[in-house]
């Protein structure tokens, strides 16, 4: 690991632990998060940039220079760089959609929607 002038391996390992952290947190149904219904509708990309500039905005706004706004963009910049790369895949293969991976009918999703009581999981509402 290469020695880091500013500080950038611990922000990583920050990151990391951050991230760790939300696994668990978002989840509509058992094995479903919002992240993934946003991927199903193809607004995954968009979406997670959307959000990204909402907590920078938000960063010394609300709770002072609240790091962990800048943790949930950085987050959601990675969930930008994944979408990205998904749609990278997806354009080598779309002269054979059966070549590529499906993805989860939003059927199965409006399914667990049914069966779900949603509350905040930030509020525990």
């Amino acid at each position: 690991m290469p020695e880091y002038s500013y500080g950038e391996g611990e922000y990583l390992k920050e990151i990391q632990k951050y991230v760790d952290g939300t696994y668990g947190e978002h989840y509509v149904a058992k094995d479903i998060q919002v992240v993934d219904i946003w991927e199903s509708l193809g607004s995954l990309e968009s979406t997670a940039r959307d959000t990204a500039i909402k907590y920078l905005c938000r960063y010394g706004k609300k709770n002072g220079k609240n790091r962990k706004d800048l943790y949930k963009a950085i987050h959601y910049i990675m969930l930008m760089m994944y979408a990205d790369d998904a749609a990278s895949v997806d354009d080598e293969f779309q002269y054979n959609m059966f070549d590529s991976k499906p993805a989860k009918p939003i059927e199965d999703f409006l399914d667990a929607y049914d069966k779900v009581n949603f509350y905040d999981t930030h509020s525990g509402k």
